[in-house]
């Protein structure tokens, strides 16, 4: 994430949430297992899901789609 973080700096906010802390945001995004990474749109809709480590090429794809709108 760090990467990307450096890649789209500016673009995208990166956001890290401890859930075992958090509990309301895991049960608002429906969070039940570690690492999920969620992308949301501007108006904080979440246009996709990853449950799981990602490659890198499916991050930038998503992000990629989100900043095109």
């Amino acid at each position: 994430m760090k990467e990307l973080e450096k890649e789209y700096g500016g673009k995208v906010d990166f956001e890290e949430i401890d859930i075992s802390s958090d509990f309301e945001s895991a049960e608002i995004f429906g969070v039940q297992s570690t690492p999920t990474i969620l992308v949301l749109d501007s108006s904080g809709t979440v246009t996709d899901t990853f449950v799981g480590v990602p490659e890198k090429a499916e991050l930038i794809a998503s992000l990629d789609k989100v900043l095109s709108k």
